[in-house]
Formats: structure tokens, C-alpha cells, sequence
């Protein structure tokens, strides 16, 4: 596994629009040091493909990796989660799932893609904050390539992130938490 500087620099695009310090000095490496530990490869610095490639990234709880691609023929998502942790808590195993993928599940990703606008949305567009969830989703179709970086995404993007998690959630047997109106309201019959 390769952690070189240049390894970890190559792995996203630099941001260039102000404020940049936070994503260039911090954010990037971080998920890119996640990535190559999942042991992922950069989709940014990837060649053209005749795949469909996006991945969901989430370094907080549950902290995992969504890739989920298509030939046009097949898809299938592969799902790596932290498994066995080394080196004295100073790195990890990776437990992966491969799955595929209905065509419906392709149409209902496709369309969350489309409404969240993904392929207009800038790579990082809001306010951060020190609790919540920060998620990154990345495509890599034919040369188009683009990543959007989200803390506590609200709206359309938030229902992308929820759909990868549904799938990261689904290949490990997770079933979905239970919203906390119907905790509090139960019915009584």
C-alpha cells in the first residue's frame, strides 16, 4: 500500500476556489490515507473508462466504502468496512462484501444522481462543523470526473449519501434505524 505524498496528493483534485485550506491540507489526505487503507484506487487520477463508477466515502460511523459500477451489463457494489484492527490500533483490516445489483437498484442510484444535481455540484459547497457526518461521493464516467465533499448534506445530496448507506447497510445485515417519531409515537395496539 502505497501512503507516499505524491501517492496521497494524486488521489483527488486540488481545490482551487477560496476557502481551499481546509480541504487541500486536511480533508483530502484524510480520505485519500482512508482509501488506501480500504486499499482503493484513485478514481480522479484513473483513465478513461467505459465504465460507470461512483463511490460514497464515510470516515464516520458507519465508517465505510460504497463503490458501486457498471459495464452496461452487470453492476455490482463493493462494500469494505473496518474489520480487524493492527499494529496496535494504528491501522486496520478491511472486511469487503461484493454484491450486485438489480437494474432497478441502478435506475433508483441514477436517479437519486440526477436529482441531487451531482454533476453540477462543486467539491465542497457549505459550511463545516466539528460533529455530524461528512460524506464524499465520486464518479468516474468515460473522462468526466467529479467529486462533492458534504458535512451533514442537506436535501437531495443527503438522499444519494442515504442511498449508498442503505447499500453499505444491506450487505452487512444492518437493518435501518428506527426513526425517532415512530420510537416516541408508538402505537398502542
Amino acid at each position: 500500500m502505497d501512503t507516499s505524498c505524491e501517492s496521497i496528493a494524486s488521489f483527488f483534485p486540488e481545490k482551487q476556489q477560496r476557502p481551499n485550506a481546509g480541504w487541500n491540507k486536511f480533508f483530502a489526505p484524510l480520505f485519500a490515507q482512508h482509501l488506501i487503507a480500504m486499499e482503493e484506487q484513485s478514481l480522479f487520477a484513473s483513465e478513461r473508462t467505459s465504465k460507470h463508477t461512483y463511490r460514497f466515502v464515510s470516515i464516520e460511523r458507519p465508517g465505510g466504502v460504497v463503490r458501486v459500477e457498471s459495464d452496461g451489463t452487470c453492476v455490482t457494489a463493493v462494500c469494505k468496512r473496518i474489520g480487524s484492527i493492527i499494529d496496535e490500533g494504528r491501522s486496520f483490516v478491511p472486511e469487503v462484501v461484493n454484491r450486485e445489483l438489480t437494474g432497478q437498484d441502478w435506475v433508483a442510484m441514477s436517479d437519486n444522481i440526477d436529482l441531487s444535481g451531482f454533476w453540477t455540484l462543486s467539491l465542497d459547497g457549505e459550511a463545516h462543523g466539528l460533529d455530524g457526518c461528512r460524506y464524499i461521493v465520486e464518479a468516474r464516467v468515460g473522462d468526466r470526473y467529479n467529486i462533492v465533499d458534504r458535512w451533514c448534506p442537506p436535501g437531495p445530496f443527503s438522499d444519494l449519501c442515504n442511498y449508498f448507506l442503505n447499500i453499505h447497510n444491506q450487505s452487512w445485515g444492518i437493518c435501518p434505524p428506527i426513526p425517532w417519531k415512530k420510537r416516541m409515537f408508538a402505537s398502542t395496539k
